[in-house]
């Protein structure tokens, strides 16, 4: 067995990945240059090599373990049928339907901040926003296709918009796992998410407003209504709460029975057209299995731990509290590439400093919940950007700066942590009475 004693040492797998990664993006200025794949595996050879003798097989042993758990797995199959979906969608012409239609009925400056609404609304009603980007990304990226817009550019909007739904959502599981760990009822996290949620969104749909938008559509595309069937089915199931592995299934049905129907293809075709759409994610799961294993290393050998520990050390206020929560949570979303993980990772450390330092739970819970999901917007190798990554064929880096949400969402969260407003409302309520 591996050391389990918090230990800086336990984060070397992580570190070692991070800096190969991003000291070839910076040396060669693409961050293409060295694909993620590589640089994971390139890290768990150097941390195998620096493993004693003795312990190699352990180290094997714990990589593979954490490479195949449940919610690794539970994510590659996520992809796959993602794949297959936007692949069959865009077969029976489904989201070109909708994205034509958009810009030719819609005013120009509203179909942006339109995309990033639809986003909103469809995480926060399916409680996932790794499906409600996966249902989005086909129209988006046939809006980029018949306009100015650039495909980074409607990806990090998918992104952006699917986050601030996620985080606001009954039902999500990051809602579900950061009420939970600090005994909050969901009804109050979300009350108090809103507070982080309003300023980034408002600032994010003004920004998308002034953005221009110039369209190469000029008549409606020839396609039945019926081709929606799929789309609206998996809207409609999901918001009705079934998984989202059912949901995508349903709606891959749906499209081939529907193009079949109208002779947009064979089955012969369809088949090698959803391989075509599986093909374009098997990257994202390799990436996703790599990740697991270099995780399952640092979390073995007590990194998780340690940057645990440190943290919960510098909570000496309400104020310094709130940051080490939101520190924490966004360490540990980067290192785990899983905002779940990482909530339920630091969600005691969080609730022994809310005891500590007088701060409320649904204060707390809304912390987590919120730096979880947007700095996982913005992990390279977490699975937001992973899959938009796969499904529009350009780098997760190239995505980042458009992820408007997530970016400003970090400089609002914070000031509004530093300045503390709620204080200030109950000092000004009772000084009324």
């Amino acid at each position: 067995m591996l050391n389990n004693k918090s230990s800086p040492k336990g984060l070397f797998p992580l570190f070692t990945f991070l800096f190969i990664y991003f000291l070839c993006g910076i040396l060669f200025k693409d961050f293409s240059v060295m694909p993620l794949l590589v640089a994971m595996i390139l890290a768990f050879l150097i941390t195998l090599l620096f493993s004693p003798q003795s312990k190699r097989d352990a180290t094997i042993q714990t990589f593979c373990k954490g490479s195949g758990q449940n919610t690794i797995m539970m994510m590659v199959i996520i992809y796959i049928l993602s794949g297959a979906f936007a692949a069959s969608i865009s077969a029976i012409h489904g989201s070109d339907l909708i994205a034509i239609n958009s810009m030719l009925f819609l005013p120009k400056n509203l179909i942006l901040p339109g995309v990033f609404l639809i986003g909103v609304i469809l995480s926060f009603s399916m409680g996932s926003s790794m499906g409600a980007a996966t249902a989005l990304m086909p129209v988006a990226l046939s809006i980029a296709e018949h306009s100015s817009v650039s495909i980074a550019l409607v990806c990090g909007i998918v992104i952006s918009g699917v986050i601030a739904g996620d985080n606001l959502s009954f039902i999500s599981d990051t809602t579900v796992a950061s009420s939970t760990v600090t005994g909050t009822k969901t009804k109050d996290k979300c009350k108090e998410s809103l507070c982080f949620f309003a300023f980034p969104a408002i600032i994010t749909l003004f920004i998308l407003i002034g953005i221009p938008v110039n369209c190469t559509v000029e008549q409606s595309v020839d396609v039945s209504i019926l081709n929606l069937l799929p789309i609206i089915a998996v809207i409609i199931l999901s918001v009705k709460g079934m998984p989202v592995i059912p949901v995508l299934a349903i709606g891959i049905v749906l499209s081939f029975a529907i193009g079949y129907a109208e002779g947009l293809f064979t089955v012969a075709k369809f088949l090698a057209l959803i391989h075509t759409g599986i093909m374009n994610l098997e990257e994202m799961s390799l990436i996703a299995i790599a990740a697991g294993g270099l995780i399952a290393l640092a979390q073995e050998r007590g990194g998780i731990d340690w940057i645990c520990t440190k943290i919960s050390k510098a909570s000496n206020s309400s104020r310094f509290g709130k940051f080490s929560i939101a520190i924490a949570t966004i360490i540990l979303d980067i290192a785990t590439a899983n905002n779940t993980m990482a909530i339920l990772t630091c969600g005691p450390i969080a609730a022994s400093i809310s005891d500590e330092q007088n701060i409320s739970k649904s204060e707390t819970s809304a912390i987590l919940g919120y730096f979880s999901t947007i700095t996982n917007g913005i992990v390279p190798y977490a699975g937001h950007l992973m899959t938009v990554s796969g499904l529009s064929g350009i780098s997760p880096v190239a995505v980042i700066p458009y992820v408007y949400y997530d970016l400003i969402g970090f400089l609002t969260g914070f000031l509004w942590l530093f300045v503390e407003p709620e204080k200030y409302i109950a000092f000004l309520k009772k000084k009324e009475e």
